[in-house]
């Protein structure tokens, strides 16, 4: 893994990483002491931009999630959804620490076979959280980048983010 940038306590709607490419294999975002609105238990989610775009529920290029362990209210409103929401109860939403990782894939050509899956873990207070899916639609766009926010009106206000890359041979 190459590092690639940072943010820190960025105070900020947004922590957004993009311009990723197929330079690298993969790409992974760790994070550690993140905070929405450091004075609220709030939830934090990811989302993916998707041939440049971000996905949204109104793109249907959204994001499937499914928690594999944990009780902390990982996942997905439903089974198709625009981002995962990293901790859905309000105690447990504070100091998110954990990574994600995106691989990345050569083609654009193809079909749902050659869907792009993701996967990671968080903790959120006491709880840890395996989560897994992939990107419904990015059998025809590419991962272009990774933002973390909150579907609450409030900033990220606390935390470490850092990008890496997953070298090529």
């Amino acid at each position: 893994w190459e590092f690639i940038s940072s943010v820190s306590n960025p105070n900020t709607s947004t922590v957004d990483f993009t311009g990723l490419t197929t330079a690298y294999a993969a790409y992974k975002v760790h994070f550690n002491g993140a905070n929405i609105n450091s004075t609220n238990s709030r939830q934090m989610r990811c989302r993916i931009y998707l041939g440049g775009a971000l996905q949204t529920a109104s793109n249907y290029n959204n994001m499937t999630s499914f928690i594999m362990s944990g009780a902390g209210g990982v996942g997905a409103y439903g089974s198709v959804t625009d981002k995962i929401v990293l901790s859905a109860n309000g105690a447990a939403a504070r100091g998110y620490n954990g990574e994600l990782t995106f691989p990345m894939k050569e083609r654009t050509s193809g079909g749902q076979e050659s869907l792009q899956a993701f996967y990671g873990s968080v903790v959120s207070h006491d709880t840890l959280n395996t989560i897994g899916g992939y990107h419904q639609g990015s059998y025809s766009n590419l991962l272009t980048g990774i933002q973390f926010d909150s579907p609450d009106p409030y900033n990220v206000t606390d935390g470490q983010f850092y990008l890496y890359g997953l070298k090529r041979s």
